[in-house]
């Protein structure tokens, strides 16, 4: 297989390879440790903040959810380009001397420690790998759901002539449905009108939905499965 010549970096993961870069042996040592303790997660997010929240180390908990974060997504990088670690670390490397930008180089010129941290945290099955794959599957979907909101108007219905006092009123309830879209980087939305019925008919579906999530979420645990995301019921 012919690899790139170099990979694309965007500014988050360059700002997390600077911290990575930049982390004291000690810091390091305990970021792997912090890491390799913490639970899977849904999403990378998720994972950032639980081990930003157990970090007891001297580097900030907002770099530390950071660096995190871009752990994840370079997992996820280096499965779907089919690369060994190895080979990946390397790739990595040639792509931030590409950028030309003293604060992604080492400082006495040897890599040999960065690439040691990297091929590390990379190769930490959990919970880095099931987050990344977890991560992975929900994204394969078209429009994973990402928010919503609902406005409530009151439309007024007018007789013949309008500027007589409304004949009637009606209650509308405006949908907003917020997804992720897999071609562009910006969420994507959608609006739904309903009315009262179909409130109560959204209200009916979401309940029985949570019925066979407590269905399936008691599967699970007979099985012994870890249940990535809130526990269904």
């Amino acid at each position: 297989m012919a690899l790139p010549m170099t990979l694309n970096l965007p500014e988050p993961s360059q700002e997390a390879l600077r911290i990575l870069l930049a982390l004291s042996p000690e810091d390091a040592q305990l970021f792997e440790r912090t890491l390799r303790e913490a639970k899977p997660a849904l999403w990378p997010e998720q994972l950032a903040e639980a081990v930003a929240s157990t970090w007891e180390g001297t580097l900030e908990g907002e770099s530390v959810a950071r660096l995190v974060h871009a752990i994840v997504g370079f997992y996820i990088s280096r499965a779907s380009m089919e690369m060994g670690i190895v080979d990946y670390v390397a790739q990595i490397r040639e792509s931030m001397e590409a950028l030309g930008d003293k604060s992604l180089l080492p400082a006495d010129g040897d890599w040999s420690d960065f690439e040691a941290r990297l091929g590390r945290l990379l190769d930490i099955e959990q919970p880095v790998e099931i987050t990344a794959k977890a991560a992975d599957v929900l994204l394969e979907h078209d429009h994973p759901f990402y928010s919503a909101r609902i406005m409530t108007d009151l439309r007024p219905i007018y007789s013949g002539d309008p500027s007589e006092r409304p004949a009637a009123a009606v209650i509308t309830h405006t949908l907003k449905i917020v997804y992720q879209d897999r071609t562009r980087q910006a969420p994507a939305h959608f609006y739904v009108v309903l009315d009262s019925g179909d409130i109560q008919h959204l209200k009916e579906l979401l309940t029985r939905a949570e019925e066979k999530g407590r269905a399936l979420t008691t599967i699970v645990e007979q099985t012994g499965m870890t249940l990535l995301g809130p526990r269904e019921g």
